[in-house]
């Protein structure tokens, strides 16, 4: 079993803020529950966003028309798609972006790594 430690956490999660940065042009971040918090906060503080949890969905006004939804690890990618699809359907552009991704059968719109085996964080412990 891998283990990624918190500095390396957040090493990754400034290359995911360089590859967003890159693109631009978002009004928002939606964090998925838990694992997402860590970096929404990250990312809603250093792009200057407002930052909504994935629960909060009906309450996004819709002048924020892009929304980058963040995960920090996917492994199916089920449940980013999931919130992807809510927020399309209610007429929000989306981008997802996650620092990894964990198994390969999901994608993000964003990733920074690929993980070939089960990781766990430094939360995780």
């Amino acid at each position: 079993m891998r283990f990624i430690s918190r500095d390396k956490y957040f090493v990754d999660l400034d290359s995911l803020l360089k590859l967003i940065e890159q693109r631009g042009g978002y009004n928002a971040i939606v964090c998925l529950k838990r694992s997402g918090f860590i970096a929404g906060a990250v990312l809603s503080n250093k792009l200057s966003l407002p930052l909504f949890a994935a629960q909060e969905l009906s309450s996004i006004p819709l002048k924020f028309k892009h929304l980058l939804i963040i995960d920090d690890k996917i492994h199916s990618g089920k449940s980013i798609q999931k919130i992807k699809n809510k927020l399309t359907n209610k007429g929000f552009l989306t981008t997802t972006a996650v620092i990894y991704n964990q198994g390969g059968r999901g994608r993000a719109d964003i990733e920074v790594c690929q993980l070939n085996s089960i990781t766990k964080m430094w939360y995780e412990v």
